[in-house]
């Protein structure tokens, strides 16, 4: 389809823009190739805000980034509900964002709203459990909570185990 063409466009011209140092450019792309994915509901959406959100970041616009994830992961929820991939992965990189900026309690809510989502679709130990476990221990370290940065630490561990050596974490028979 002539919408697709336009859209991978837009995003192969921002990735060139980005590669070379012009970011400026390449957030203008985005935008066209975000703008042009709102307009045709098209399924590429999320990579479209990921990227913008990341050209924002690496430019050093920590608001705008954190806007661009927000409107999306708002976007998303109202059109998929909150238990979808999708909207986990908006709200992971959200997490992200927040923790590089210190804004822990920001990234504690997002991360635990991620970790619900993956448990609702997934179940409790799910290898997309360990990353952000070990994101909220390392919040509850650093604020003093050290029990619960045990627990999150031992669950995360659990849960790499049990992807790394699963005959050794499998039930007796």
């Amino acid at each position: 389809m002539i919408q697709d063409a336009v859209f991978q466009t837009y995003v192969e011209l921002a990735g060139n823009a980005c590669d070379a140092g012009n970011l400026a450019l390449g957030e203008r792309m985005l935008r066209a190739a975000l703008e042009e994915t709102e307009r045709l509901e098209h399924s590429s959406l999320e990579d479209a805000i990921n990227s913008l959100a990341y050209v924002h970041y690496q430019r050093g616009k920590f608001r705008r980034a954190e806007l661009v994830l927000k409107r999306g992961l708002k976007m998303y929820e109202n059109v998929l509900g909150t238990n979808n991939l999708h909207v986990a992965a908006l709200m992971l990189n959200l997490a992200g964002l927040y923790l590089s900026r210190k804004k822990d309690s920001s990234a504690r809510l997002m991360y635990e709203r991620y970790i619900q989502v993956i448990e609702v679709l997934h179940g409790h130990d799910h290898k997309l459990l360990e990353r952000p476990l070990s994101q909220l221990a390392y919040i509850d370290t650093t604020h003093g909570r050290f029990e619960s940065a045990q627990l999150f630490y031992m669950r995360a561990v659990k849960i790499r185990n049990l992807i790394h050596n699963p005959d050794i974490c499998a039930p007796l028979v």
